[in-house]
């Protein structure tokens, strides 16, 4: 949409085929999304833990097994969410 448009991507959504970063929304069809990090994934990334988990008692973190023992059965937890999309758009 955003190459039909003659528009130029946000600068940090997306990877060229080499991994280079770009703007331009034909070479962000051969390449892929960038995944959300920073803040706002730290940020997401806890909320989800805290409504998947804490709030239906489910393990959270630690509780939910290792890298050495592996993960336990029973004790996770799950949060499903539907968005309205036009809500953030203009």
């Amino acid at each position: 949409m955003y190459a039909q448009k003659g528009l130029e991507l946000e600068e940090g959504w997306v990877l060229d085929a080499d991994g280079h970063p770009t703007t331009d929304p034909l070479a962000a069809i051969d390449g892929l999304l960038r995944p959300i990090v920073g803040y706002k994934g730290a940020s997401l990334a806890l909320i989800m833990g805290i409504l998947s988990s804490m709030l239906s008692g489910a393990a959270y973190g630690t509780e939910l097994g290792n890298m050495e023992v592996g993960p336990e059965a029973g004790k996770d937890g799950h949060f499903f969410m539907a968005i309205n999309i036009e809500f953030f758009v203009d």
